[in-house]
């Protein structure tokens, strides 16, 4: 069992003593590092020891990635920190390692964003080369730059944004910036208020104890300009930007907090609207419309979203007629629906197929 490891000169009797220790063939044998030691030490290793040391040798596995969120200056023996994490119950794990989702195979992220959404294969070749690199680079784990999808209404942004997280296996939530007049949905608000919440990243790692979440804040071109309670665009700046993200600021739980691991996916339908020093700050993709030869993909992708919703298999939903669906493809082949029409339409008919298929029983 040890030739492989020996020297040609070691006395036969090292051997020999070798194999009658207990346990020495089993890698977990903790006595197994002692004894490679000294052997090492006796002069009686080969000069290129193979094979059999790595079946000798345990080798823990590697832990999973994970990171410290929130770097507490209060001990939680203090009453004060007590009186916190008791108000805020929860937040207090983040104060220890909070696990981070693993990094996907980046070829395979690849094929499965451009098959669900093949209009957008170029925008997606970008968003894998930038899982490619930090693979390359031993990154362990999803993490993408602060990206911008620009592009017309119903062209399928929001829900791109929430496939790169489906996909990454990483948790998700969505905000829409639409009209907010502050930016307390997204930064939370200052304790001392009798409905005190931490900022919305922070509400997500609590919630699934992963600390690199994908947060995508909607139409943030129609955000509200002005600073009276907080623009929701100077909150972005803080968050994303890599320098400020390591300590952010909670108000709410009055300690920094370390964001850096949040991916952020914004998106607007006109670029020049969104606020300059935040647009420069993320990655610009343009998200083309969907042509008519992707109708099949779309009527499959809408169809999976409304199983996902009701927790069925996509064969439980309400078969459509086929008249319907022609319908919806040339509707569609026109130009007369964009993707967020067309899943309503979708819903709709879903809705009459079930009222049908109820009739038909009685």
């Amino acid at each position: 069992m040890f030739a492989s490891i020996l020297r040609a000169d070691t006395p036969a009797s090292v051997a020999i003593q070798l194999d009658l220790i207990p346990g020495i063939a089993d890698p977990e044998n903790p006595e197994n590092g002692a004894v490679i030691a000294m052997l090492e030490d006796a002069g009686w290793l080969s000069p290129n020891p193979v094979g059999v040391i790595g079946s000798l040798l345990y080798e823990l596995p590697k832990p999973p990635p994970s990171m410290v969120v929130l770097r507490s200056a209060l001990r939680v023996s203090e009453v004060g920190a007590k009186k916190v994490w008791k108000e805020f119950e929860g937040y207090e794990a983040l104060s220890g390692l909070t696990h981070l989702a693993a990094m996907p195979d980046p070829d395979e992220y690849r094929t499965d964003l451009r098959s669900a959404f093949p209009w957008c294969s170029e925008i997606i070749d970008d968003i894998a080369g930038e899982l490619s690199l930090a693979a390359r680079l031993g990154r362990p784990h999803f993490a993408l730059p602060p990206l911008l999808l620009v592009g017309r209404s119903g062209v399928g942004k929001s829900r791109l944004a929430r496939c790169m997280a489906g996909y990454a296996r990483v948790p998700f939530t969505q905000l829409s910036a639409g009209g907010a007049s502050d930016s307390r949905a997204l930064a939370g608000t200052a304790r001392g208020w009798a409905s005190a919440y931490p900022c919305l990243p922070l509400t997500i790692m609590r919630t699934y104890n992963i600390a690199n979440p994908l947060l995508c804040v909607e139409e943030i071109d129609k955000a509200a300009d002005s600073r009276h309670n907080g623009r929701i665009s100077d909150v972005l700046l803080t968050m994303i930007d890599p320098a400020t993200a390591r300590q952010y600021y909670d108000e709410c739980l009055q300690m920094p907090a370390d964001l850096s691991a949040v991916s952020w996916v914004l998106t607007a339908n006109n670029a020049e609207r969104v606020d300059p020093l935040l647009r420069a700050r993320c990655r610009v993709l343009e998200v083309p419309r969907p042509r008519p030869e992707h109708f099949g993909v779309i009527m499959t992708g809408v169809t999976e979203d409304v199983a996902l919703e009701f927790g069925v298999a996509v064969s439980d939903l309400p078969e459509l007629p086929g008249e319907i669906v022609e319908s919806m493809r040339s509707g569609f082949a026109a130009g007369d629906l964009n993707a967020r029409q067309f899943a309503v339409l979708h819903r709709r008919a879903l809705i009459a197929a079930a009222r049908a298929e109820k009739l038909a029983r009685n």
